[in-house]
């Protein structure tokens, strides 16, 4: 059965919007913020980032059962066992210690290349009270 013009070109907007990939906004360290879902209100350090579903994986968030059988080629016991899933993107929010609240991030430039082709100096600040995101952990 053939889609109408109508359907056709809903579907292909529906695709461009769920399938398009977002750039990860969080980095080691952030505390993460979920805005919907069973665990709504709830923060937890960032963990991974999956850019193929856009899902934020939040230590400690979103766990589920399952229930596995015994495997003895791979040493593996029957039982339940909690596993983390993601969350979208979408349902969370950066967490600012400042405010104490969820809240978006900005970029401050704070300093001006000499050079037009050079990359500006660019920290990453709370929208609401203007607080420095910590800088990410080194290796």
């Amino acid at each position: 059965m053939a889609l109408n013009s109508r359907a056709a070109r809903l579907k292909s907007k529906r695709e461009a919007v769920l399938g398009k990939r977002v750039p990860c906004p969080y980095r080691e360290g952030d505390v993460v913020f979920i805005l919907s879902g069973h665990d709504r209100g709830k923060t937890g350090p960032f963990q991974r980032y999956d850019r193929k579903k856009n899902l934020v994986f939040i230590e400690g968030r979103k766990l589920i059962e399952r229930y596995v059988k015994a495997r003895p080629d791979i040493q593996r016991e029957a039982g339940r066992y909690k596993l983390e899933t993601g969350v979208h993107v979408s349902s969370t929010a950066w967490y600012c210690h400042e405010c104490s609240r969820p809240s978006a991030l900005r970029r401050r430039v704070t300093k001006a290349p000499e050079d037009p082709s050079a990359r500006a100096d660019v920290t990453w600040v709370c929208r609401r009270c203007g607080a420095e995101r910590p800088s990410p952990k080194r290796k």
